[in-house]
C-alpha cells in the first residue's frame, strides 16, 4: 500500500505501536511452568512449537516507583 491508504489504517497502526512500547517500556515477558524448555519444533511446517509457548507479564520496577 502507498501513501493514499486508508488514513484509518494508518492510525490504528500507529496505535498497536504505542501500546506494543507501552507493554515493553513497562512490562517483561517470562515464561511459565507450562512452557516446553528447550523448544521442540514440528517437523512439519517451520519454526512452529510442538507445545504453545505461554508467558506471562512481570511488571518491572523503577527507580520511580521506589520512591
Amino acid at each position: 500500500m502507498g501513501p493514499r491508504n486508508c488514513i484509518g489504517m494508518r492510525f490504528a497502526q500507529m496505535l498497536m505501536k504505542v501500546a506494543l512500547t507501552y507493554l515493553m517500556q513497562n512490562f517483561t515477558l517470562q515464561p511459565c511452568k507450562e512452557t516446553q524448555i528447550p523448544l521442540e519444533l514440528d517437523v512439519k511446517s517451520a519454526m512452529v512449537p510442538t507445545k504453545p509457548v505461554v508467558l506471562k507479564f512481570v511488571h518491572r520496577v523503577t527507580s520511580e516507583q521506589e520512591e
